[in-house]
Parts: C-alpha cells; structure tokens; sequence
C-alpha cells in the first residue's frame, strides 16, 4: 500500500490493484463519516495544529516518557537527508534524538512496495539482534502534534501490565477502536499505515519470517490479526515532507480527501465516536421523517 518511506496506500502501477487501492482510500474516508454534514464538521475542528510540538530536548521528562522502549529506529532514504533533517528535529522536540537510530537505505530499483518491506524486515532484525524487547520504528516523514510526555509515560505503564499485546501504535489507521482501563490507551483493529509503531521481541520474532510475497508492509501486519494497542488521542502523524509517491492519482486522491494526516484524525475520531455519531444521524432520519409525514397531513 506504500510507495516509498513515509508514502501509504499507493499502487506500483496502474490495473485492478491499482483501481481498488483507489476504492480502499475512498472506503476509509467514507467510513469515517463521509455525509456532507460531518465533512463539515470535521474540516471546522479536526484541522491539525500545524505548530510544532513544544521542545523537549532538554527536558528529561521528555526523553524518560519514551524509556520503555529499547530500540528505536527511522528509516530513511539515503537520497532523503532533507527529510531526515526534519525528522531530527520532530524527534528533538520530544526528547527521542539522543536514542533513536537512523536507518539509511537505498531505494528499491523495480519495486518501491518490496523496498519498504525490506526497510522495516531490517529495523526489526536489527532490533532482535540486538537484544531489544520493545522495538520502536518510524518513517522519516512522520511528525508529532500534541505531545504530552506525561500521558506517554502513563500510557506506556499501562501497556506493560497487559499480558498479551503485539504492536504498539502512535499513529494509524484502524477498523475498530475500544477502551481500555485507562482512557489513554485503546485496544484497535489496525487497517494501514506505519509510520510510527512498537512491536515486542515475540511479535517481531513472527514478523522476520515472513518472506515478500507482493503483499505490503502494513497489509501485512493488518493480516496478522494480532493483538494491537495505540495512544488515544494519537500523537503522530504523516506527511511532513514531500511524498516519494509517484502514483499521480493516488496523491491526488488523499490530496481530495484532506490530506493523510486529516484522514487518519477523521479516522480515529469516528472509530472512538461511533455511537455518538450514528445517534446523530438517527436522530436526524427521525427528524426528517416526522417533518415528512407533517408535510403530508
């Protein structure tokens, strides 16, 4: 679904795959509440804040939030060294710089999906080989809104005391959202993007044996079915710099649809407000029912 580090629901080239990748993005943003009232609604307030976090470089609260993780990796491409000087400075500003590893590739000569594949296959086998337990990995165009390292630390404490979790989310798409014990943290059906994400040793051990097969990176973790988690609200978003996505119409697409990171807000707003806003439509088909029938008496 990806066409290169930081790019997401793309298609190699044109077809059948490529026409339902272009339905699967339309799906998202349908299913997130595609009826023109609330378009308007969520364009009015889910606009995201396009300042940058506040700077926690200095701060150790800052970069203690972020200890329960013992690998953290971004994956770049070697030609991409403006992204990766954005990237710094996203991940200074919430005190993760000094622990984070820069993974430089090169960009796959046929195939961007395999190359992507094979990115984040070697952040998870670095990770393995060297011993982490809870490995973190970014695209290099990921940037964060909303920072609070507090609700990190409190979110990530909870997380530790479930007995069985796989993946980790700051940012993503998903299918399905619900509580947990603490209002931070929720448990999610994942759908797509991975651009900021934990998975520990038992769950990246599965992952490496997978072998490419056509199939997407995070197709691939969607089909795992596995026990995933994420931040509520999520932190981390997509898109800071130019995309490396060459599918015209794919960009142009998520370009009519507001943008990846609007997507993914509309997305989570909607799966943790679902029955607030079917109430809402309800009542308004109820409405409009009882001004039909007055109508016609």
């Amino acid at each position: 679904m990806k066409v290169g580090p930081g790019s997401a629901i793309a298609m190699p080239a044109p077809g059948f795959r490529g026409l339902k990748q272009v339905a699967n993005l339309a799906q998202l943003y349908w299913s997130a509440g595609a009826p023109h009232s609330f378009a308007q609604y969520t364009t009015r307030t889910m606009r995201i804040n396009t300042k940058p976090p506040q700077d926690n470089s200095s701060d150790t609260n800052g970069s203690e939030s972020w200890g329960f993780f013992d690998k953290v990796y971004c994956i770049s491409l070697a030609e991409r060294s403006d992204r990766r000087e954005q990237a710094k400075r996203q991940f200074a500003a919430v005190g993760l710089l000094a622990r984070l590893e820069f993974v430089i590739v090169a960009k796959h000569p046929e195939n961007n999906e395999k190359g992507i594949f094979e990115s984040h296959m070697l952040c998870l086998q670095k990770g393995l080989a060297a011993g982490g337990r809870h490995i973190l990995i970014f695209e290099d165009d990921v940037f964060f809104r909303n920072f609070d390292p507090s609700a990190l630390q409190a979110t990530l404490g909870r997380l530790a005391k479930i007995d069985k979790w796989d993946g980790f989310f700051l940012g993503c798409i998903t299918e399905g959202s619900r509580k947990t014990a603490t209002k931070s943290l929720v448990k999610i059906r994942y759908r797509c993007l991975a651009h900021a994400y934990a998975v520990n040793v038992s769950f990246a051990g599965r992952l490496i044996r997978q072998q490419w097969n056509g199939i997407p990176f995070d197709e691939l973790l969607r089909r795992q079915h596995a026990d995933f988690f994420a931040i509520y609200p999520m932190v981390a978003f997509q898109g800071l710099c130019g995309s490396d996505n060459q599918t015209v119409i794919i960009e142009l697409l998520r370009n009519f649809f507001g943008g990846l990171p609007f997507i993914q807000r509309v997305n989570e707003w909607y799966q943790n407000h679902k029955t607030l806003f079917l109430a809402v439509h309800l009542t308004t088909l109820v409405a409009l029912g009882v001004l039909t029938c007055k109508l016609w008496e």
